[in-house]
């Protein structure tokens, strides 16, 4: 009796059929197409075999039931022999046939193989990355009193086009008869502007007259000097409450508060400025 897949490939012929033809219609593959017509089944399952026969045989024309019955006579389970004295069958690379559904889950693997491979990369990068967050050396900060000591100490800068400001008192105007009869009680003569300064408290004390400095020095309490000058005395206080000026004979007020500095006082004829 001639095969089953001689068979069929001779009424295959005879329609005038191509495998290519019979593979766009049946969506079988090729190599399965073959194996049926080559009774080359080794490694398929029985059930995908039938499924496989009449498919086939329905495509061709002819009655399925015909071939499907040999095929269970002659056919075995995929991977078992016949017998359990019968050894297995060497699977060669011609015998393997790719099934539809096989091929389906190798691209299946494939791609799960290529989507884990993408997630390993990333998890990898970020450990790397957050490895070597760490590993740069810190800034170290600097303490908060050091950033204040140089807020404190640092003068701001003044605008240039405002002009600093001086408190000015006018000195008031003394009779020559009164001028001369306090000057000799001072020791000073007749000269332009004289001042006379007493310590309450120890202070120091910077004077120049007309531009020259006469004096640099601590006054101790309960201490007096006198000065006199043609145009004008410039005086530095270091304990501005500390001390009693008198100007031309006249006593004057406070100039400021107890400890407070004050530098390059200019007393004139009319005047006593002092700068702010």
């Amino acid at each position: 009796m001639e095969p089953r897949g001689a068979r069929l490939k001779k009424i295959r012929l005879e329609k005038g059929l191509s495998l290519e033809e019979a593979h766009k219609k049946t969506k079988i593959h090729l190599n399965i197409l073959q194996a049926i017509e080559e009774d080359s089944f080794i490694n398929l399952n029985p059930v995908y075999i039938q499924g496989f026969l009449k498919i086939y045989c329905e495509f061709l024309g002819v009655s399925p039931e015909d071939y499907i019955r040999e095929d269970k006579d002659k056919v075995a389970p995929a991977g078992l022999s016949k017998s359990k004295d019968e050894p297995r069958r060497s699977q060669s690379p011609k015998n393997l046939i790719p099934t539809a559904a096989s091929l389906k889950l190798k691209k299946f693997f494939t791609f799960s193989l290529v989507i884990l491979f993408i997630i390993f990369a990333i998890v990898l990068t970020r450990i790397f990355l957050s490895s070597h967050k760490f590993s740069f050396p810190k800034r170290e900060a600097r303490p908060a009193n050091v950033v204040l000591s140089k807020k404190s100490t640092k003068p701001k800068p003044k605008p240039a086009n405002v002009a600093q400001k001086s408190l000015s008192i006018p000195l008031p105007k003394v009779k020559k008869a009164e001028h001369s009869a306090n000057a000799q009680k001072e020791g000073v003569s007749l000269v332009g502007v004289s001042l006379s300064v007493y310590a309450k408290e120890d202070c120091y004390i910077d004077v120049k007259l007309d531009g020259k400095l006469i004096f640099k020095n601590i006054l101790k309490k309960d201490n007096r000097e006198s000065w006199q000058a043609k145009e004008k005395i410039e005086l530095s206080l270091g304990n501005a409450a500390g001390v009693d000026l008198e100007v031309n004979g006249k006593l004057m007020p406070p100039l400021g508060r107890r400890g407070q500095i004050l530098k390059n006082i200019l007393i004139t004829k009319d005047t006593l400025d002092i700068p702010r």
